[in-house]
Order: C-alpha cells, then structure tokens, then sequence
C-alpha cells in the first residue's frame, strides 16, 4: 500500500513548533488543557459535604445569639431609661401640685366697700373664714403614710367640684393602691391624683418663738395656728417590675437606710420644704 510521506518543509515546521514549549502553538495547548482541567475541577466540587454544612450552620447559630442578645440587651436599657424618667416626672409633678396647694392654704379672699374718697381707709366686709376649721392639718399614719387637710376660701374643691359653702377642705393621703388621693371634706367624695405612690411622710414647722422647729402630728402635736410651713416627702416607684436584678437599696422618707423590696421596681424619694405664706405674720 502507498504510504504518503510528509516531507512538506511547512508540515515539519509545525511538528517542531508544537514541541518545542517556547512556541505559541505550545502555549495555545497548554491554555486550551488547563481551561479543560479547570471546568472539571468545578463540576467535581458543586454541592456541600456533611461537615461544611454543620459548620456553616453554627456560624449562623452564633451570629444569630450574638445579635439577639443586642436587641435584648437595647430593649431593656431603653426599658429602664423609661421608667426612670416617668418616675422622676411623677415625683417632680407630685411635689410641684402638694406645693402649690400648701402655699394657697389659708387663702382669704376679701371684698371691700366702696370708699367715700380715696383717702379713707377700706372696710372689709367678709368674716375671717377659719374659724371652725383649721387652714392646716393632719393625722400622722404611724407605718402607714401620713395625710395633711388643708382649707382656702374658695368655690370649687380639689376635684374641681363647686363647694356650698366656704372654705374648700381637702384631704391628701396615699391610699392601700400607692395612689396620691384627695377627698372633699365638703362634699365627701375621693378622686385619684398620681399612681405609683408608696408613702408620703409631713413634718410641720412650727414657730415657737424666733425659731420654727419641724414634728410630726403624733410626736409633738403642734399647734395648728402657728404652723407657718410643711415639710413633704414622697416615696415612689416605677411602673413597671423586674427592671433589677439584685434588690434596690434605698432610703425611705423616715430616713431608715438599706431598705430593699423583691419586685425589681426602682425607688426615689423627693422631698421639699413649702411656706404657708398667709400664715406668715
């Protein structure tokens, strides 16, 4: 049989090109057997083993705590951060509505008759209004808090409720519920002021001589005509429970350290000093 032979001087050429590994055919090749060996390198690895997929869902379990334990951690910050400030604002607006109260007792408001000129003296017409009750006073709670009874010349009583007759005597105590109450003496009914109230403890300045001094009502009853300020002390207590882990230590309003409850509500005292400014000579 024929047997064509390749003596072409192109054919030998291109023989000796393809092996010698300087060439480009010979890169060419080289690229061409790689790009192979690499897609079947990619086709072997699709999918993932047991291990690599326990170890994936682990990392994902971790981050998933860690992140919860922020959102946690945020709420109860923000938890606190809250309650916190409504109780300061209910003691501050505590103190604020027993002063204004204490500084108004006592009040007398007085009608004059037409004077003949303007150089005669004024005559008033209204009766001292205190004569059957006092402009202030109260009864000491022993364990329990305290209240005070205070009276001004007026229409209407703490509850904005018209009065027959004046002065409006009110009443402000703190009830079984840790509310802030007022009741009419006038009219007889109770109304809720503020919640999460626990004690309320009043001392009353008394003048005796050129000096005041501050008691209770049972310690040394003082004389109610010569009570010219009062001292109050408000304990109270956030809203909501279990914002400590720990109990809180605090100081209650008979100045007893160290006291600690188990609810978790945070506790605050306020306390100020008010002048009853007609009583003042």
């Amino acid at each position: 049989m024929y047997q064509r032979r390749w003596h072409y001087p192109f054919v030998l050429n291109h023989i000796r090109a393809m092996n010698n590994p300087r060439s480009t055919l010979a890169s060419r090749k080289r690229k061409a057997t790689f790009r192979r060996g690499a897609m079947t390198s990619r086709l072997r690895q699709l999918g993932l083993s047991l291990i690599e997929l326990m170890v994936a869902m682990t990392i994902g379990l971790f981050l998933l705590l860690v992140i919860s334990n922020l959102f946690i951690g945020s709420k109860q910050t923000y938890t606190n951060q809250d309650n916190l400030s409504r109780l300061q604002e209910n003691g501050r607006f505590a103190i604020a509505l027993l002063g204004k109260v204490i500084r108004e007792s006592g009040y007398h408001n007085l009608s004059y008759t037409q004077p003949a000129s303007m150089y005669s003296k004024l005559t008033n017409t209204d009766a001292w209004p205190y004569t059957t009750v006092n402009v202030v006073g109260g009864v000491d709670g022993g364990s329990s808090p305290d209240s005070i009874t205070l009276s001004e010349d007026n229409t209407v009583d703490c509850l904005n409720a018209a009065v027959a007759v004046s002065p409006a005597t009110n009443t402000y105590t703190v009830n079984g519920s840790a509310q802030l109450t007022c009741t009419s003496v006038n009219n007889g009914t109770t109304g809720v002021l503020l919640d999460n109230v626990e004690d309320m403890q009043i001392l009353y300045g008394e003048t005796v001589g050129t000096s005041i001094r501050y008691v209770s009502q049972s310690a040394t009853a003082p004389v109610w005509a010569n009570v010219t300020s009062v001292r109050v002390c408000l304990l109270m207590r956030t809203q909501a429970g279990g914002l400590t882990v720990t109990a809180q230590k605090y100081t209650d309003c008979n100045g007893t350290a160290n006291q600690s409850k188990t609810d978790g509500r945070i506790r605050e005292t306020f306390s100020e000093t008010f002048t009853i400014r007609n009583m003042l000579p």
